[in-house]
């Protein structure tokens, strides 16, 4: 930013008054007319400067400062072509400056003036350096204080674990963002980092900076854990006949009266997935440790058509159990689960299901004819 002592109404009196006789002059550094101050908090600090342009012409001409305007005015009138010379001075200078922004206390910042050729009867091209100062210092956040008001909890699956966080700050920090590294993927064991997440609100926007050996984490605890497959689950052969007696209760064989609906079942797969393909923060973890079996269908119209083997209908049907996830001796809680049935119409053959489910990230346990 240019700053100059020369307002437009004292350019326009030069250009309409008259002046008289010759001048002498000599050549000056303007870089010792440059004045540098700085602003801000250090390490987000910048640099201002103001060029005293109008001294530094006073200086070339060995005039004082109440002089100027009557001098110009009889130069005018005698000499307009230097008249013109010397109002061309005030913007005959670039000025450059090697860093601007995101200065600290310290720091080295060096200006640059580089004089147009045609002024360089009047001023030198020079450069200084200058030292940054007088900023601001940031407060220091200390993992101490980040322990204290930054609650941390791990909520979701084993292997895909998410860090919730609560912030109690009660001054501006509560205004910023704290993240855990890997959140989505957390595993129970592991030290989970924490992290000040500064795309919206920067800590040194509110006047605080880490502390050089920041590095708060916390223990990843309290995931639920979901097989990675069939083999680890211990008590496997309790959710096998829960889902063997749903299949016998849903679609009887045997019924009181003649005229009742029959059904012939046949277990044809059985399918596991351990995690879906969601992405871990869309995920709905009580579709993981999904364990299902998929079933052929007859449906008989009634006991005169079950003894003709003319079924009405045949299609596929699957039934099992979703959120099966085991505690630490290895075990399913079987209250805890969500029951999992899904009908597919005749339209659908057996083969077709069983690649949509695969699709889905199922994997074949066994196979199964009867």
């Amino acid at each position: 930013m240019r700053k100059i002592l020369f307002g437009a109404t004292l350019l326009l009196t030069l250009l309409f008054t008259t002046a008289c006789g010759g001048i002498k002059s000599k050549t000056v550094d303007l870089i010792d007319y440059v004045d540098v101050h700085f602003d801000g908090m250090s390490t987000v600090g910048y640099v201002d400067y103001y060029v005293d342009i109008h001294q530094a012409v006073l200086d070339v001409y060995g005039w004082e400062a109440d002089e100027f305007e009557v001098n110009m005015m009889e130069i005018q009138e005698k000499k307009p072509e230097i008249a013109e010379e010397i109002n061309n001075l005030f913007s005959s200078y670039t000025v450059n400056i090697d860093k601007t922004e995101s200065l600290a206390n310290g720091d080295k910042v060096t200006v640059e003036i580089t004089i147009d050729e045609d002024s360089a009867f009047a001023f030198k091209n020079g450069e200084k350096e200058f030292t940054v100062e007088g900023l601001e210092e940031p407060k220091v956040l200390t993992e101490e204080e980040v322990k204290k008001h930054i609650v941390v909890d791990f909520i979701g699956a084993n292997e895909r674990g998410f860090a919730r966080i609560n912030n109690t700050f009660n001054d501006d920090l509560s205004n910023i963002y704290f993240d855990v590294e890997n959140s989505g993927q957390l595993s129970n064991g592991e030290e989970a980092k924490l992290i000040v997440n500064e795309d919206e609100i920067p800590l040194i926007n509110i006047g605080y900076k880490l502390d050089d050996d920041f590095n708060v984490t916390y223990e990843v605890k309290d995931l639920a854990n979901y097989p990675q497959s069939v083999d680890e689950i211990k008590n496997l052969e309790d959710i096998n006949r829960m889902i063997d007696e749903e299949m016998k209760k849903g679609f009887p064989k045997e019924r009181t009266y003649d005229f009742e609906s029959r059904f012939k079942i046949k277990e044809e797969v059985t399918l596991y997935r351990q995690f879906t393909d969601d992405e871990p923060s869309d995920a709905n973890i009580t579709n993981y440790g999904a364990y299902i079996k998929l079933y052929t269908i007859q449906r008989f119209y009634d006991k005169k058509a079950l003894e003709n083997d003319d079924p009405s209908s045949v299609y596929i049907y699957a039934r099992g159990y979703t959120n099966i996830h085991l505690d630490d001796d290895g075990k399913v809680n079987i209250t805890e689960m969500d029951a999992f049935t899904n009908s597919h119409d005749e339209s659908y053959s057996l083969e077709t299901v069983q690649q949509t489910y695969e699709g889905y990230g199922y994997e074949v346990v066994e196979t199964k004819k009867k």
